[in-house]
């Protein structure tokens, strides 16, 4: 996305990897913000509330202006 808000709601069992790029703004992923240099390129992974197991998703955003937010 060019400019902008991505906001990602997920069930509460569904293992997550997400890569997330932001150029120009901010993420929080899982309640952790990242801003400045850190939102180049992370990679954040979360297993949701039951551990391993409940299907799998991964994740790839990018935005170049904005916020990103991923959560449960």
């Amino acid at each position: 996305m060019d400019f902008g808000q991505v906001k990602v709601l997920l069930p509460d069992n569904v293992d997550t990897t997400s890569a997330i790029a932001v150029e120009n703004g901010r993420a929080v992923a899982f309640g952790h913000e990242y801003a400045g240099q850190d939102v180049n390129s992370i990679n954040v992974t979360n297993l949701g509330a039951d551990g391993t197991g409940g299907g799998t998703l991964q994740l790839n955003i990018q935005v170049n202006t904005g916020n990103v937010e991923v959560s449960r």
